[in-house]
């Protein structure tokens, strides 16, 4: 393999790391935002004892809806797996990472638009998270995939290798996601937070196609 080949390869290694991170950044958000998701709407601070939890950006999903979330995701990403990599092998990798990549940007894009002000607390609020939950499962594990065909066929020497560091990747995109996005929600809200991190999301995506 020539001094370019080597070159080209890595730096796709480099791209390809922004995608795992970004997938597993957003599959978390509603870890680091329980409080956000889960809480009911409290109003004013000033009016509250020491024992109450303050939430003026909450809600109100509780227990039972915000673990539905978490199933949508997580069903809908074992379900697309199999059919995921039956069309990948169909219609190729280019198409297959556009699609994808697609999808899941989608689901995002409908999480974020769920808590806008003219939705939330209305009763499309919570079937929007849902859709938008069912998309990011549906279009990252196939994205993931095709991400690590490619991986494969241009790193057959140091497959482990790669694969290794993509387990780190990924695993730091949830760390990521703990340490940032509850602060960046007590900061600037909520929604805002949602969105932006659609907007990383989306970008990860472009970047990594």
């Amino acid at each position: 393999m020539d001094a370019a080949e080597w070159k080209t390869r890595y730096i796709l290694l480099i791209f390809a790391c922004f995608l795992p991170f970004g997938c597993y950044f957003n599959i978390d958000v509603l870890g680091a935002l329980q409080k956000d998701l889960q809480g009911i709407h409290t109003g004013n601070c000033s009016n509250h004892t020491a024992n109450m939890t303050c939430c003026t950006d909450c809600l109100g999903l509780g227990p039972d809806r915000y673990n539905q979330l978490y199933a949508a995701y997580s069903w809908m990403n074992a379900v697309s797996a199999l059919p995921g990599g039956y069309f990948i092998d169909k219609i190729g990798y280019r198409g297959s990472a556009i699609l994808t990549t697609t999808v899941a940007s989608l689901g995002t894009l409908l999480f974020a638009v769920s808590v806008t002000d003219s939705i939330r607390t209305t009763s499309a609020m919570f079937p929007l998270m849902f859709c938008g939950r069912l998309l990011l499962g549906a279009g990252t594990s196939p994205a993931l995939i095709v991400q690590n065909r490619i991986l494969a066929s241009w790193f057959p020497d140091n497959i482990l290798v790669v694969f290794s560091l993509m387990v780190v990747v990924l695993r730091l995109g949830n760390v990521s996601n703990f340490f940032l996005t509850a602060n960046i929600a007590s900061w600037i809200g909520l929604s805002r937070t949602l969105w932006i991190s659609m907007l990383v999301f989306v970008s990860i995506c472009l970047t990594s196609k």
